[in-house]
């Protein structure tokens, strides 16, 4: 095995070319990239109601061999034809070595909001005993948590309710959510999805964080369930979300809370009406760059 590893990394992304730029690395390498959080010149500031400055360093390793020079150009091709999708910072090619030759890569993990902390499986540094931790596989086929819109939703989920409730994810993907909404002490999750691999990848997450008792993963849409869902969460896309609206309205509880993510500032009004239209009142919104989260419930009158 050699003793010297190849580091190809890029920088100052946000968080959208973050998901992009490490789903990317992981195809051609099959490795598990590394992402860091990177705040321009400042500490991140959960508190804060944007986040439009924070940027991401996504990194990846691989062994400095004959297969690797092989495996580096291709990182580098590959983020050209990227770039020639959106633009991108130049990729930094660099041979490291590390203190032990076995050792694993170092691991990403960053923290939302105030109490959840998203890192990988096998990440065994420290955590402070007041944050809850969600592992989470990087480079997967459903991201690694990084997009803005995502955050956003755990941030959101940190604010509603959500112990000794019933949730719903409708579009689990990953499993992020359905594991930071157990990690809050819900008191059961389903989650559901069109995707088989989301199905997969929910069942891997909730394995993985010794929380599969409380989630059961369904493959289907949110209009498989009766509720009633003191919690409803929806990470998607507008048109996703008009669409399933009105089944996530009635699956929801009298008093129950709606988190919708996925959702372009320019889409916000339209989303807004048709929420009203379902009876619920905005209660909190969070916003970063361009996308927009929403807490809503049936019976606050409170829009921030």
């Amino acid at each position: 095995m050699s003793t010297e590893w190849t580091e190809v990394s890029v920088r100052d992304l946000d968080g959208e070319l973050t998901e992009a730029v490490s789903e990317v690395l992981a195809e051609v390498t099959g490795a598990a990239p590394v992402i860091e959080r990177h705040p321009l010149g400042r500490s991140f500031d959960p508190s804060l109601e944007s986040e439009e400055e924070s940027r991401f360093l996504v990194r990846v390793f691989f062994p400095s061999d004959a297969h690797g020079t092989r495996l580096a150009e291709r990182c580098r091709q590959a983020l050209w034809h990227l770039g020639r999708i959106q633009p991108i910072p130049e990729p930094s090619i660099s041979s490291v070595t590390p203190p032990d030759p076995h050792a694993a890569p170092p691991s990403p993990r960053f923290q939302p909001g105030h109490r959840l902390l998203v890192l990988t499986p096998w990440d065994e540094d420290p955590i402070d005993p007041h944050l809850l931790p969600i592992r989470l596989e990087p480079g997967g086929a459903f991201g690694t948590g990084a997009h803005p819109s995502t955050q956003l939703c755990l941030r959101l989920l940190e604010e509603v309710p959500v112990a000794g409730q019933e949730v719903l994810d409708v579009g689990c993907g990953s499993g992020i959510l359905s594991v930071g909404a157990a990690r809050l002490s819900a008191h059961h999750v389903c989650a559901c999805d069109l995707d088989s691999a989301a199905i997969q990848a929910t069942r891997e997450a909730a394995e993985a964080n010794q929380v599969a008792r409380q989630i059961s993963v369904v493959h289907g849409s949110s209009d498989a369930f009766r509720g009633p869902f003191g919690v409803v969460v929806g990470n998607l896309i507008t048109s996703i979300i008009l669409k399933l609206l009105p089944t996530m309205a009635r699956v929801g509880a009298a008093d129950g809370h709606l988190i919708l993510g996925g959702i372009l500032k320019a889409q916000q009004a339209e989303v807004l009406t048709a929420v009203r239209a379902e009876g619920f009142s905005l209660q909190r919104q969070l916003t970063s760059g361009d996308w927009v989260a929403l807490a809503c419930n049936r019976s606050s009158d409170r829009a921030d």
